[in-house]
């Protein structure tokens, strides 16, 4: 888990972090640290950051900002597709990855903007039927009792373009984009 700040709109790069720690490319250590040489990918990455982006990403990250930003420095030790849909397409695609243990960012917008998660499991019932995903979500608490701290309807709840209840900020949500990282 990485805290994002409470003025920056960097909730994707920081989902990004998250991804690439789940996956042991990077640690926590070194991520933290002011010790990165830019020759590494974790440098790169940070590199890019800094010379492409506004210091508080006030206007946020999109998808294709994302998806280049993690092929462009670790392309080559990561595999990535991306899904460009909406609501229930993203879910299907979020629960296969999820399934294949692929740790999944996901974005979701809702009434007053947008926001990225890292989805790292799912809840089910007794039909075995996904009715929640788990993500850890940089701009919650951090996680102490278990691998995430923010929880999203599987299942509509409500009519309309955000269908969908994130019980953690107790608003409702549409799922816009994913992208998948193994």
């Amino acid at each position: 888990f990485l805290k994002q700040g409470s003025i920056d709109g960097a909730c994707g790069p920081y989902s990004v972090f998250m991804g690439l720690l789940t996956l042991g490319l990077i640690s926590y250590d070194k991520i933290t640290s002011h010790n990165i040489k830019g020759n590494e990918r974790l440098g790169k990455l940070f590199n890019k950051l800094n010379e492409e982006y506004y210091s508080l990403f006030k206007n946020g990250t999109y998808l294709k900002d994302l998806e280049e930003l993690i092929t462009e420095t670790f392309g080559k030790v990561i595999n990535v597709k991306s899904f460009d849909e909406k609501n229930k397409d993203v879910l299907n695609f979020t629960i296969e990855h999820l399934k294949q243990n692929h740790p999944t960012i996901i974005g979701v917008n809702y009434n007053d903007g947008g926001h990225w998660m890292l989805a790292v499991g799912y809840e089910t019932n007794e039909n075995d039927e996904v009715i929640r995903i788990l993500t850890l979500d940089s701009s919650g608490e951090n996680p102490i009792i278990s691998t995430w701290n923010s929880i999203i309807d599987a299942k509509a709840t409500k009519r309309g373009i955000y269908k969908y209840k994130w019980w953690t900020k107790s608003i409702n949500v549409e799922y816009e984009q994913a992208i998948a990282l193994w």
